[in-house]
């Protein structure tokens, strides 16, 4: 099934909205999820069969915008009614709130039946395993964008790093990259995910999909 990263939709890394000192959402998923709970949005007419995936995720992240903080779409996945593939929200690594579960968006207006082609992307959401792109843009530590995010979910899904994901290059993504530098047999395991990791991985690695 294909794979649309975070970037392939947005440059803003998923943040929490704040209330006081409090932050809210953006846990992380203490054991693996179990289960998928499949939702559409609620009091939403917008028939999205005849919209851009990518547009309508973006309308719905700046619409999550408050005055308080910053709150991200609350679902891990979307599916299209028109376009084949499931899109990256909060990946596999944090949760969202109210369930143990993967939420997967159902980008689909209020009264609108489900194409065949979102029968299809339920099915083979169901079916097969996700295998997110690998970024091939350079990436160190103190590192802060999507590109970070995507990384991070590449290092989840190869079980090297199990914290959340802000999108941030901090101490526990180079160690995750220093486990994946010795993964890929590199000499030099100093946890910066450079050019050599990412040829590595191009070499290695023919299964994952190039994040262009």
């Amino acid at each position: 099934m294909k794979v649309f990263p975070r970037s392939h939709w947005t440059a803003i890394n998923p943040r929490p909205s704040t209330v006081g000192d409090q932050f809210i959402g953006l846990s992380y998923f203490d054991v693996p999820p179990v289960g998928i709970e499949f939702s559409e949005l609620e009091n939403d007419d917008i028939l999205y069969v005849y919209r851009n995936p990518a547009k309508e995720l973006e309308r719905l992240l700046k619409e999550a915008t408050n005055g308080t903080g910053y709150s991200d779409i609350d679902y891990n996945y979307a599916l299209s009614q028109n376009t084949s593939g499931v899109y990256v929200l909060r990946g596999t690594v944090t949760k969202c709130m109210g369930t143990d579960k993967i939420k997967v968006l159902l980008l689909k207006g209020r009264n609108e039946e489900a194409t065949d082609q979102l029968k299809q992307n339920q099915a083979d959401f169901i079916n097969t395993e996700l295998v997110n792109p690998y970024p091939v843009t350079p990436l160190s530590l103190g590192d802060e964008n999507v590109h970070v995010f995507n990384l991070i979910e590449f290092l989840a899904e190869r079980g090297l790093y199990t914290a959340r994901n802000a999108g941030i290059y901090d101490i526990l993504v180079e160690h995750a990259v220093q486990k994946l530098q010795k993964d890929l047999s590199l000499r030099h395991l100093d946890g910066i995910y450079s050019m050599w990791v990412i040829n590595a991985l191009d070499s290695n690695s023919r299964q994952y999909i190039n994040l262009t």
